[in-house]
């Protein structure tokens, strides 16, 4: 009998291991992947389709045809709990009748969620950048603030409309507030060229620096760079609550935002599994040095930790 292997999460973990072992294994293995997505996302180059300079083709991989390529079974839905002493795992289907499958061996990558921190008002009122509707979900968001200042008569409220927030000065911020604004000027320049005045770009980051860990040179340069382009770069300045016009800030500070694209951080992607496995801090599941959570479940990404 083959032994049944299920992985669960299909983004960079997961696709690639459902690949290689149905190719390692043949016959010898039934692998399932399932995602509660229909496509693989190259999430890298998201910040490249929100300015526009890419289509859905080049950052989208739908999983059907892959699985057809390479030898493993595709299931769209979401895994709800895992139960490790029945070995065996319940998910909902897109049409939300919820089923049941045993697996010999689980291979568990679900990925990671973005983390608001709690944030009053950050879930409600911000944007992420996280897949691809994000990034279509962004683009009507700019061209209702373009056509709704451009309707205006009131130039407070104009510049009020086109101010652009970006909460995060990671690697993700830092590309995702360039990204936007060629996005913005390019949108202004085709749709109404004389708000190109009223446009502002402000990050804002809790930590002291920007790219907080990275070397010093690129930390700099980034900066650098910010400052060319005209963003206004807010440091130890943790975003306490966000409204739908405005960004407070722990200093009591207030910035005005038209559109807050969030870029603050992770956390990972929660499955229950029971019985429960070891956590750290961070509530991120710890691994053994053969990425283990137990003798059947194999783990990585961005959902556990090694100590």
């Amino acid at each position: 009998m083959s032994a049944r292997i299920i992985v669960v999460g299909g983004g960079f973990v997961g696709l690639p291991a459902a690949k290689r072992i149905a190719q390692q294994l043949g016959a010898e293995a039934q692998v399932t992947l399932i995602d509660p997505r229909d496509s693989f996302i190259f999430l890298p180059r998201l910040t490249d389709a929100l300015e526009d300079g890419i289509d859905a083709a080049h950052i989208l991989a739908s999983y059907a045809p892959l699985a057809k390529k390479h030898g493993f079974s595709f299931i769209q839905a979401s895994v709800t709990q895992i139960d490790r002493e029945a070995k065996k795992l319940s998910y909902l289907l897109p049409s939300g009748a919820a089923q049941d499958m045993a697996y010999d061996i689980l291979v568990y990558c679900p990925g990671s969620a973005t983390n608001f921190y709690g944030t009053p008002g950050a879930e409600e009122h911000s944007f992420t950048l996280k897949s691809w509707d994000d990034v279509q979900r962004i683009h009507v968001r700019v061209d209702q603030l373009i056509a709704e200042a451009h309707a205006d008569s009131n130039e407070d409220n104009k510049c009020h409309m086109l101010s652009f927030v970006v909460v995060g000065a990671g690697p993700t911020g830092i590309e995702g507030v360039f990204a936007l604004k060629r996005l913005v000027m390019d949108k202004i320049a085709k749709q109404a060229p004389e708000l190109a005045k009223c446009m502002s770009y402000a990050l804002v980051q809790a930590a002291p620096q920007i790219l907080p860990g990275m070397d010093a040179r690129i930390v700099d340069g980034a900066g650098m760079q910010l400052q060319r382009k005209g963003v206004t770069v807010f440091i130890s300045e943790p975003v306490v609550a966000i409204d739908d016009k405005v960004v407070h800030t722990a200093h009591l500070r207030t910035i005005q935002a038209g559109l807050v694209l969030w870029a603050a951080g992770i956390k990972r992607e929660v499955i229950p599994i029971m019985p429960v496995v070891a956590e750290d801090n961070g509530h991120y599941l710890l691994v053994d040095g053969m990425l283990r959570l137990d003798p059947a479940i194999f783990a990585a990404g961005d959902a556990v930790t090694f100590r």
